[in-house]
């Protein structure tokens, strides 16, 4: 994915492009800095040169209207921000110690060809910042105002917003952002006019350097998000995806799918992604999750320190099960397809329980400790360990939610593995009629599946129907936790390493991210941490996950 730095959103009836500005709280002392002392030629030629030296967009893509400068049709930067950065690049600010001149800094910008993501330049002092990452004060603390005035579009903004605050992206990125009163540093409104451009339902500015006292220069996130009438008409979903897609571009998120030569691919991101967000040209009804490539990026520009994974038992275990908070139930190892006894770990005590309930698999349930033994027979316990009851019927995995507790039964489906059941507290009865060998369940009947091939399904939001994402991985284990109307769902797959460790992903709401960990068995606590057995032998947990 080619997600490139600074540019902006504009998004069509059919297919949505998008755009990007700049902050207003600290904007007139700037200018006015500028404005009276300025070393720059007020020379639309030579901000153009700049802009396209510095921005990796090509002269002919930006053209000069009132006040800013409009790139692709798309971006705006007003005229006073592109001097003050010239300024400041150029060595007038005292960011840059070498003073290069106009002509060095263009042949400069060209010759470096941008060479990583962050845009780091050799010609900047080491103790600086990059000048287009937004400043950590800010990304750390993203405060948005919402003055929209149509339902929708204030509701819109608030899930846009929601949507930079799921565990996907908060695990492994530093951003950051909430909705405020007063005192923001991003403002969405609605313009009351329409664009000229009819095309265009909306725009953002892109981040810029502001003066701070006592005399630092530093990059702000763009302040504004402005909402034309030109499509008011979309579907709220679509809404969404454009303010979260603008939301993007006040940080220096650019569009995935640019073209420019001066562009570079982020390391470790795809060429094509057609189902990411920042798609200058995007087609997409709703938000469904960051892909694994959107994640790639926004790691990358905003990193976050991920925890260690802590071991929390030298023995292996056979299945988990969530307890209260960051609790866990798992029955210990002795090999596949033997019975081991069962472990409650207490995370407010720090304690471990044993119990002489001897199985594979647990689910723990409001209704008692159900599990299954190595002969495939069903059980209920209780947690004060009294003498577990025989329940009719066999089954192969056995889940818990909100609604009950199902099972993998050993009834063979038409296709794809077997049926799984619900307990009506008497009998097992049909739930599904698509076929699994492995699932799990999330908040109330949302559940995911691996079926005989490895491909993972998935229902939620209370359909009957399974969607069937986009994979080239073999899946072979997954777990799932609810916490505050969020599945966690944490997967193992791909080929096993010499230790006979599968990759774990996590499950993004649309795609798969690679966690950069491994395991045999994963299990997720009550509060959503990943946990993982290793085939060697021991148990491990990350709580910042």
């Amino acid at each position: 994915m080619k997600n490139k730095i600074l540019l902006t959103l504009s998004i069509i009836v059919f297919a949505l492009t998008f755009s990007c500005k700049k902050q207003n709280n600290i904007e007139s002392a700037t200018e006015n800095r500028i404005d009276k002392k300025s070393n720059v030629p007020d020379s639309l030629q030579y901000l153009v040169r700049f802009l396209s030296a510095t921005r990796g967009v090509k002269e002919s893509d930006i053209t000069f209207s009132d006040t800013s400068f409009v790139i692709q049709n798309d971006v705006f930067i007003y005229k006073a921000d592109v001097k003050l950065a010239l300024e400041i690049e150029s060595g007038k600010k005292a960011l840059n110690q070498n003073h290069l001149t106009l002509a060095e800094l263009f042949s400069s910008r060209k010759m470096l060809g941008r060479p990583d993501l962050i845009q780091q330049r050799q010609y900047i002092d080491i103790q600086n910042q990059n000048p287009w990452i937004v400043d950590n004060q800010f990304i750390t603390n993203l405060k948005v105002k919402i003055n929209a005035t149509s339902p929708e579009w204030i509701n819109a903004a608030q899930e846009a917003v929601r949507n930079f605050n799921i565990n996907s992206l908060t695990t492994i990125s530093k951003i950051q952002i909430k909705v405020v009163t007063e005192g923001q540093n991003i403002t969405i409104s609605e313009t009351g006019t329409t664009n000229p451009n009819s095309s265009v339902v909306a725009d953002a500015q892109i981040p810029r350097y502001a003066f701070m006292p006592p005399g630092n220069f530093v990059v702000v996130p763009g302040p504004q998000i402005r909402i034309y009438n030109n499509h008011g008409s979309l579907p709220l979903a679509q809404k969404v995806v454009a303010i979260t897609h603008e939301l993007a571009h006040t940080i220096g998120i650019a569009h995935t799918d640019g073209t420019d030569s001066d562009e570079i691919q982020i390391a470790g991101t795809a060429a094509f992604d057609a189902a990411s967000y920042m798609n200058g040209s995007l087609s997409l009804n709703s938000f469904e999750g960051f892909t694994n490539n959107d994640l790639i990026a926004l790691r990358t520009m905003y990193p976050k320190s991920v925890g260690t994974w802590e071991v929390m038992s030298s023995v292996s275990a056979e299945s988990f099960s969530a307890g209260g908070s960051e609790s866990i139930f798992y029955f210990v190892s002795f090999g596949e397809g033997l019975n081991g006894y069962l472990v409650w770990y207490n995370s407010y005590y720090n304690t471990s329980t044993s119990y002489n309930y001897f199985g594979t698999k647990i689910a723990n349930s409001t209704d008692g400790l159900f599990y299954i033994n190595a002969d495939h027979e069903i059980f209920r316990g209780y947690t004060n360990g009294s003498t577990p009851v025989q329940l009719p019927g066999n089954a192969l995995e056995i889940a818990q939610s909100n609604a009950g507790v199902f099972i993998l039964s050993t009834t063979p489906a038409t296709s794809g593995g077997n049926l799984i059941k619900r307990w009506n507290g008497t009998n097992w009865i049909d739930e599904t009629f698509i076929g699994a060998v492995k699932f799990g369940m999330g908040k109330d009947y949302n559940m995911a599946i691996i079926d005989n091939t490895g491909n993972f399904k998935i229902r939620r939001n209370g359909n009957t129907y399974f969607d069937t994402p986009s994979q080239n991985i073999v899946f072979k284990e997954l777990a799932i936790g609810h916490l505050n109307n969020v599945d966690n769902i944490f997967l193992l797959g791909g080929a096993a390493d010499a230790d006979g460790n599968y990759q774990l992903f996590r499950w993004t709401g649309y795609d798969f991210y690679d966690m950069g960990y491994r395991g045999y068995k994963v299990g997720v606590d009550g509060i959503g941490h990943p946990w993982v057995a290793k085939k060697n032998g021991a148990i491990y947990r990350n709580l910042s996950l």
